[in-house]
């Protein structure tokens, strides 16, 4: 199948996911605080579940490693990129003198056209789109390590502008980094988890994408959709995330693909052009304000609608220069 289509399949099928919670919530027949324990299941059950799973489903070989080493450098160097551009586009939010409702809007705003939705949308997306392909899982699980060393530490210090989030204990005690001191051993020497065990884990991973998408109609029924639809900080959001995001890191990675293969070149432009993270907005709940959640959640709620037709489009594109079928 054409690879634009298939993605385009995959995006209707993961966003049609939301539908159940859109019409619960607006029936009301969801208690108002549920959005909190199901953010909870998705940090400490699914995403710690989606690490250790990525590296279950693959065996250790060099050439893996060398291409994992890649992904580490392609994934730090795109963030911080976007990071930058992020920046420049919303530096209101880091002047002097600016009320604290535009500031925390505008810094928020930053980390939204960044930071994607590598786990809980990429990972389900990934295993539609190239099924053949389980080192795709294993690039995004080093993608997201490097995800979210930036999200609890810098990204909360744009958040927040306190800099004494920019620590070693902030890069390191978070659930899914924590995953990897069991991941990675395993990994490393080929062990594999009872058939029991890795039944369980595929269990708790296949969470991930029905429970956050869930979520995702949940905040929507909860949005106003006027306010969402007439906000054009929203869409100068989404075209950073959706278009931006995987041209840098397509910039950024191509030049490689000699040594690392084209499989590893597609995984990062899908994943880095991923609508904006869940995270985004309950690092606000969590360590921001009011109005950074608000802007948080029109800025995910759009992207991943517009991603629909996003990113089989850029996909479309990269068909050109990568010709890739499935």
């Amino acid at each position: 199948m054409n690879l634009a289509l298939t993605a385009l399949y995959s995006g209707l099928l993961l966003v049609g996911l939301c539908i159940p919670g859109f019409l619960l919530e607006k029936s009301g027949k969801l208690p108002p605080n549920m959005n909190k324990g199901l953010s909870m299941i998705l940090s400490y059950v699914a995403q710690p579940a989606i690490s250790i799973y990525s590296f279950q489903i693959n065996e250790y070989r060099p050439g893996l490693l060398v291409n994992m080493g890649y992904v580490a450098i392609f994934s730090m160097v795109s963030m911080l990129i976007s990071l930058l551009i992020g920046r420049l586009i919303f530096n209101k939010g880091f002047k002097e003198g600016v009320e604290s409702k535009k500031r925390n809007e505008m810094r928020t705003l930053t980390i939204t056209s960044t930071f994607a939705n590598c786990g809980f949308m990429g990972i389900p997306f990934l295993q539609e789109l190239l099924p053949g392909n389980p080192e795709a899982l294993l690039y995004t699980a080093v993608y997201m390590l490097f995800f979210n060393m930036f999200t609890w530490t810098i990204g909360i210090y744009i958040i927040t502008g306190d800099k004494k989030y920019i620590n070693i204990k902030q890069i390191l005690l978070n659930p899914p980094t924590l995953a990897l001191v069991v991941a990675l051993p395993l990994f490393f020497t080929n062990t594999r988890l009872p058939g029991p065990l890795f039944s369980f884990l595929t269990h708790c991973q296949n969470l991930a994408a029905p429970i956050s998408m869930i979520l995702m109609g949940v905040y929507l029924a909860r949005m106003n959709l006027k306010e969402l639809v007439l906000d054009w900080r929203v869409y100068l959001t989404c075209a950073l995330k959706l278009v931006v995001a995987p041209i840098v890191m397509f910039l950024v990675s191509y030049p490689f693909i000699g040594q690392v293969g084209a499989i590893v070149v597609l995984t990062c432009f899908v994943i880095a052009g991923m609508p904006s993270a869940t995270s985004n907005m309950y690092m606000n709940d969590m360590f921001g304000s009011l109005e950074g959640s608000k802007i948080a959640v029109k800025g995910v709620l759009m992207s991943t609608i517009l991603s629909i037709v996003c990113v089989p489009l850029m996909l479309m594109l990269l068909s050109l220069v990568i010709p890739i079928t499935l």
